[in-house]
């Protein structure tokens, strides 16, 4: 096996990595390959299925990580940094980092607490590798999946508050 430097561009979504890759492959002394990534979103103007990217359906994609991890006869290794708040999906959240751990114990985890500002903003500086946000937030610009939990929350307050009279309290 010839041995040669990796080069990962990763960062979200339209920050140039297209851009940086097409300048590092003018340089032909470099003599680069360029491994395809898969994704879910819809191709933008210009892009092609196969070349730029394999652009698949979010079902191809969730079958095609579970085919990859079924067969690989190697085991999978490595950190999974997590961001999440404190709230009722952490809960969940520990469960499957916990079954996770069961069948891959060489992968380890980083949870990390935070409010959602922070953990997007380490997710767009890539030192997060998941987020865990509850809303309301604006995730348009991520690949997301809704957990269904309903988080109650409840107010701590001075007995003399005019909040402790309050049967309920809405925001």
């Amino acid at each position: 096996m010839q041995k040669g430097m990796l080069i990962i561009l990763s960062g979200p979504s339209g920050v140039g990595k297209g851009t940086v890759r097409e300048q590092l492959f003018k340089d032909e002394s470099l003599n680069l390959a360029y491994s395809i990534s898969m994704t879910t979103r819809k191709p933008r103007p210009g892009e092609r299925d196969g070349v730029d990217y394999f652009f698949v359906e979010e079902t191809e994609f969730e079958e095609k990580i579970k085919e990859d991890f079924t067969s690989d006869t190697e085991n999978i290794t490595g950190l999974i940094t997590i961001g999440c708040g404190e709230a009722l999906g952490v809960k969940r959240l520990s469960k499957i980092v916990s079954d996770f751990s069961k069948s891959n114990p060489l992968v380890r985890f980083e949870i990390i607490t935070a409010d959602s500002d922070t953990i997007k903003s380490s997710l767009d500086r890539g030192t997060v590798d998941i987020g865990m946000l509850v809303e309301p937030v604006d995730i348009t610009k991520y690949n997301f999946k809704k957990i269904i939990q309903k988080e109650r929350w409840g107010v701590l307050t001075r007995n003399d508050s005019p909040l402790a009279k309050k049967a309920f309290v809405c925001p």
